[in-house]
């Protein structure tokens, strides 16, 4: 029995989602030769997936999820950070600043 293609393309979304779950880089060119489609399917596959992701952040899970493509390496890998961790960090960052703005009105006076 022949897939229909939207079968084919959930099999195939889902397949690079496990692989970038995997800790493995998803490169376009070995991808599209693989499921026999063109580099820009493979680009539209991994921007659904980044929706999804983005989708799920907005759920509150702990883990934010994020497609980004690797220059090191030529392709697109998952990073993952603890959505406490960055949270943590945005407050550190604010209190620098405010720290700077009282260094600099203490230095004035």
């Amino acid at each position: 029995m022949m897939k229909s293609g939207s079968e084919d393309k959930a099999g195939r979304v889902l397949a690079l989602y496990s692989k970038l779950r995997n800790g493995e880089v998803i490169y376009k060119d070995e991808e599209s030769r693989f499921y026999d489609v063109t580099e820009r399917t493979i680009q539209r596959d991994m921007e659904d997936i980044q929706n999804f992701l983005h989708n799920m952040e907005k759920t509150g899970a702990e883990v934010q999820q994020k497609i980004i493509y690797d220059r090191k390496s030529g392709g697109y890998i998952l990073e993952r950070r603890l959505k406490n961790r960055i949270e943590s960090e945005q407050k550190i960052k604010a209190n620098v600043r405010v720290r700077a703005v009282v260094d600099i009105v203490q230095i004035i006076d």
